[in-house]
């Protein structure tokens, strides 16, 4: 995967280097893909019988896709009823540098000893 998303923060912190409009707007479209990627392949697993949920916020915009009414159930829920416990990812479980496996590793892996 390209560096893209970076780029774009990167151009928003330092004005030293600045954009052209047109790149910009490169930059800006491939997110936009990204998101919609996401969702459809949200959409691909709730095919599979999944149940789905998916919050993206972007420049104080909030996009959701859901796959069924009544679907997330309240974190609290999820945490106090599901056995075994959720599995948590996070940003460090896809970096190439760190995933053993496909999948990536989950970021509460190894769970902590109790």
């Amino acid at each position: 995967m390209d560096n893209s998303c970076e780029m774009l923060q990167q151009a928003v912190i330092d004005t030293n280097q600045p954009l052209t409009p047109e790149k910009l707007k490169q930059l800006r479209n491939k997110r936009n893909k990204r998101r919609q990627t996401l969702f459809r392949k949200g959409d691909e697993l709730r095919m599979c019988g999944a149940r789905i949920y998916l919050l993206v916020e972007m420049n104080n915009k909030r996009y959701i896709y859901n796959s069924g009414p009544g679907w997330p159930p309240a974190p609290e829920k999820i945490m106090k009823e599901s056995y075994p416990l959720p599995i948590q990812y996070g940003p460090g479980s896809f970096r190439k540098d760190e995933v053993k496996g496909k999948g990536g590793i989950p970021d509460n892996f190894p769970p902590p000893d109790p």
